[in-house]
């Protein structure tokens, strides 16, 4: 994408910051994560040179940063502080808060027709770093984190993981996506077999 060199280094001070405040995240929800959904949102918005892939970026690096159920809930203030000092402008800024919500599947699972598309792509990526391979190991991750049993972290399969393709927003997620469904799927089908001996 060609951002201006302005946005350049927005996005440059805006990683910086993402990644120090999820330093202290669970595995599912730390640095490595933020820079999947980055890459994916990148990837995304290829397909849609209509969307205005800054706006879609900095939504990304800021999604986990204000989430109640995360060590780099940083609140508003904080957030909107830095975003200004670093010379986004005041409707960016805006955007980035009314798409934060909806990144959350909490909150949104199904987004309706006004939401604008780079909240879209923005909610996709995030969703298609929860399946495949990298879904698997998030899932467990975060499951042992809270202290929960293999068990326990199986049902998030259930209650979340095979529903999420079915609830992507674009075409292009739903071509990405394909083939971790179908592994999400086979895990799951290979993990009751086992379990069921």
């Amino acid at each position: 994408m060609d951002f201006s060199p302005k946005q350049q280094n927005i996005l440059r001070d805006a990683s910086r910051f993402a990644l120090n405040a999820m330093a202290d995240n669970d595995p599912a929800h730390d640095g490595h994560h933020v820079q999947r959904v980055v890459a994916l949102t990148r990837r995304l918005c290829r397909y849609y040179p209509q969307a205005n892939a800054f706006r879609a970026e900095l939504l990304a690096w800021f999604h986990d940063l204000n989430d109640d159920k995360l060590s780099s809930d940083l609140g508003a203030a904080s957030i909107s502080g830095f975003l200004g000092k670093i010379g986004v402008e005041k409707s960016d800024i805006d955007f980035i808060f009314q798409g934060i919500p909806y990144i959350s599947y909490r909150k949104y699972p199904i987004l309706s027709a006004d939401i604008p598309l780079e909240i879209r792509i923005t909610q996709d990526a995030d969703r298609l770093d929860a399946m495949g391979a990298i879904g698997i190991a998030r899932t467990f991750a975060y499951g042992g984190a809270k202290g929960r049993s293999l068990e326990d972290s199986l049902s998030h399969f259930d209650e979340k993981l095979l529903k999420l393709y079915d609830l992507l927003s674009t075409d292009a997620a739903r071509e990405l996506a394909a083939q971790r469904r179908d592994f999400l799927l086979q895990f799951y089908r290979q993990f009751k077999a086992e379990q069921e001996g």
